[in-house]
């Protein structure tokens, strides 16, 4: 699951239905397994989502951390960069 901070949730939930809709096809064709496709399912998005997350849950910990929350709200105020580089690394 996405961490909250980083939003992207329903976004994920798309894109892991478009991963998992050929090996479903698949499935129900009797070209896989159910443990075929699972395990297809499962590898895509970890190679998909497997960077998005580990930086979500890095940002995550990074603005609950109350002796950074206010130079973070100081920086992310005056910087779109700050904004275009988490983005980047969520999406």
């Amino acid at each position: 699951m996405i961490p909250p901070v980083t939003g992207n949730g329903m976004s994920m939930a798309f894109e892991s239905a478009e991963l998992a809709s050929g090996p479903l096809v698949a499935w129900s064709r009797g070209e896989l397994s159910w443990n075929e496709a699972h395990q297809k399912i499962t590898r895509d998005c970890d190679a998909v989502f497997n960077r998005r997350l580990a930086w979500a849950r890095w940002l995550q910990q990074i603005v609950q951390m109350p002796l950074l929350q206010d130079p973070l709200v100081a920086l992310a105020g005056r910087s779109d960069w700050v904004w275009r580089w988490a983005f980047n690394r969520t999406r």
